[in-house]
């Protein structure tokens, strides 16, 4: 009798938002518009980054959680180790609450005003996909939709430290890109402007042009 089949863990929907979400950080990176930043990509956070305040002592929290946020964290060079403003890329399908209960991690470890990296950052969220499909004016959790009632929930909890962009349908490469730079021009004090975004695909498809794979990581240059 055959063995259990391994689940999926990932989508080619996921793969390409993760991949629309990451290039955008990354094409903000190259344009040099934002010197005073450093950005670490989704593997790439130092190995100290999750030093927090424990009760008694600092603690590094990378020893039984990781922090990888799709399009990574910004940081200014001169405080490299305090995020300013995280993006993650959810999408969600219809059922399981593994999509809100994972992003609920990612926000808790920074934002938590005793132990988080940075109580006074931002997360921003960009969920697509089916259980994206909101109705905020819904009665019930049922009429408002999945991620609708936890973004509800988050913004009770962390006000406007935490940002949720939701649709069902697929983000567009120069969407998001806008919502970035957005926060990041904020984020530095200057006006908002906007730069052209790079043209992405997902992992498996064999149609369409991608820049992704040539796109270099600030800091790792990887």
């Amino acid at each position: 009798m055959a063995g259990p089949k391994t689940k999926v863990r990932t989508t080619p929907d996921s793969d390409d938002l993760d991949n629309v979400v990451s290039s955008c950080a990354h094409n903000i990176l190259a344009s040099n518009k934002f010197p005073e930043l450093i950005h670490y990509g989704k593997y790439n956070h130092p190995s100290n980054f999750l030093n927090c305040r424990g009760k008694n002592k600092d603690i590094n929290m990378s020893e039984n959680t990781g922090f990888q946020p799709d399009g990574g964290t910004f940081c200014f060079k001169k405080t490299p180790r305090k995020p300013e403003i995280c993006y993650e890329a959810k999408f969600q399908g219809k059922g399981g609450q593994a999509g809100p209960d994972l992003t609920y991690k990612n926000i808790l470890i920074l934002l938590n005003d005793k132990c988080g990296l940075n109580p006074k950052g931002k997360m921003v969220i960009i969920a697509s996909g089916p259980g994206a499909d909101a109705n905020p004016e819904g009665i019930t959790k049922s009429e408002k939709g999945k991620f609708q009632c936890f973004k509800d929930l988050v913004y009770q909890m962390f006000g406007d430290n935490v940002e949720v962009y939701q649709k069902v349908d697929r983000w567009k490469e120069q969407e998001v890109m806008d919502i970035m730079m957005a926060g990041l021009c904020k984020l530095v004090g200057r006006p908002y402007e906007t730069i052209t975004a790079h043209i992405v695909r997902s992992v498996g498809s064999k149609k369409g042009m991608s820049n992704f794979d040539n796109l270099k990581d600030v800091s790792t240059n990887d």
